[in-house]
């Protein structure tokens, strides 16, 4: 098997992984791997292995639909193994592949004041959304129809039942899972948050979830966010107090943001069980920069990239509604710095989003105005490099960037309707469509180190 050496830029989970790896060149359908090597194997869409890998060797599974661990494999002290499904493509382009985040579906239901969003851990696939008073609601990503919008996929009860409730003058606006069944709302009013369990219920082929707060020996858990004077962040009443709330399962701290002014907090200590909400929670501000002042945070989320699915990466992603953008924070001891961001589209000029998740290789928004839709959902464009969309990155298409940037290419569009994609050409994703993403597509498929698209994720 023929290898190269290539620094790799591998699109996993919404985000950018940079490393060094030894790669198996090719990209075919179905992959069988009864010896593995130390090294990254690539298929479309299946692996099978029943191999071993040996010790020291860091190997790497890439699919983009199944990988199958048969009877017989085995991962062997000090050896490192990751999985990730993660489609690879023929020939194409191996350097970063940006979000342009065009929508890729929406429920063609929507449900006013829709808030906080967080993952469903029974179902990764599917979402829960938090509603302003109490009511939860699942978006399936299995039932969206992109290209119709007409499935309706936004389900509340009897789907997710009861509601949560508060002290009775509730704006529920973050909403985060814990561990196990445990998920985690705060209010905004009060500075609260509310814990409470989603069980998973299932009756034939229909799935229902069940919401029950009373998971401290038939009593609720609710704890307020203090300082390190123990005083409350919020004052009670106000309207721009806890907006969004995440968790990192790997420190077992909890960030919660407040909308105005915009700030970011961290618990100082770590939760990993229920008794550790006995008292209320400390929070430390975290300095963010690279946010320019005036904007809110409506919205968090947070997730890791683990190149060797160990290492913690931090990443936070911050939706603000008065910017409509998505920020991209790392985390570094008592700062975030921002890294990336993006404008989001408005389909609609009243839409505010809210609370965000990533999932995969998109990202979903609420939306909490009765306009449009409820859900918005956004996808990476795989495609960047194929500027005459032959489903290849290759010389070719940096001929025709070329040619285009001379004017000698008038017939484009922003799709694959024309001679030049101007979408999937603007390499550098900073607008234009110059001689600097003929250089750069040129660049990936001669395998040379160029920058990573600035803009979007």
């Amino acid at each position: 098997m023929n290898t190269k050496r290539l620094t790799l830029v591998l699109t996993i989970l919404c985000y950018f992984i940079i490393l060094s790896i030894t790669a198996q060149t090719g990209c075919p359908t179905t992959l069988a791997i009864p010896n593995p090597n130390s090294t990254t194997y690539n298929a479309s869409q299946i692996i099978n292995s029943d191999g071993v890998i040996s010790m020291s060797n860091t190997t790497t599974y890439m699919a983009g639909d199944c990988i199958t661990l048969e009877a017989g494999f085995e991962v062997e002290l000090d050896a490192e193994f990751c999985a990730i499904i993660q489609s690879c493509t023929p020939n194409a382009c191996a350097y970063p592949t940006p979000f342009d985040f065009e929508i890729e579906g929406t429920n063609s239901s929507f449900v006013n004041d829709l808030s906080g969003m967080t993952t469903n851990h029974h179902d990764p696939n599917e979402v829960f959304c938090m509603h302003q008073e109490g009511q939860i609601y699942v978006w399936d990503f299995h039932e969206a129809s992109i290209d119709s919008m007409q499935t309706p996929v936004l389900y509340g009860n009897p789907k997710v039942s009861p509601i949560i409730t508060g002290d009775g003058n509730d704006d529920f606006e973050g909403l985060t899972y814990l561990f196990q069944d445990y998920y985690g709302a705060v209010d905004e009013k009060d500075g609260k948050i509310y814990l409470f369990s989603i069980s998973m219920n299932i009756v034939g082929m229909d799935t229902t979830y069940i919401v029950d707060q009373n998971i401290n020996a038939g009593a609720s858990i609710e704890q307020t966010f203090v300082d390190n004077l123990g005083q409350p962040i919020v004052t009670v009443g106000e309207n721009d107090g806890t907006e969004g709330i995440t968790y990192d399962p790997m420190s077992e701290k909890i960030y919660v943001v407040k909308e105005s002014p915009a700030l970011l907090y961290r618990s100082v200590n770590t939760y990993s069980t229920l008794a550790d909400f006995n008292t209320p929670i400390e929070v430390e501000l975290i300095s963010v920069s690279g946010i320019t002042g005036g904007d809110d945070f409506a919205g968090i989320y947070h997730y890791n990239i683990t190149t060797d699915c160990i290492d913690n990466q931090d990443l936070l992603y911050i939706v603000s509604e008065t910017a409509n953008t998505v920020y991209e924070l790392q985390i570094s001891g008592t700062t975030a710095t921002l890294i990336n961001s993006f404008v989001l589209p408005l389909p609609n000029s009243l839409i505010k989003y809210e609370g965000i998740v990533v999932n995969r290789n998109r990202i979903a928004l609420t939306n909490d105005r009765a306009i449009d839709k409820a859900v918005y959902t956004f996808e990476r464009n795989t495609n960047r490099g194929d500027a005459n969309c032959d489903g290849e990155v290759t010389i070719e298409d940096a001929e025709l960037i070329g040619e285009y940037t001379v004017g000698a290419v008038s017939n484009w569009s922003y799709d694959c309707s024309s001679d030049i994609n101007l979408s999937n050409a603007d390499m550098d994703c900073d607008g234009d469509v110059d001689i600097v993403d003929a250089l750069f597509v040129s660049q990936c498929v001669e395998a040379i180190t160029n920058p990573s698209c600035p803009c979007g994720y």
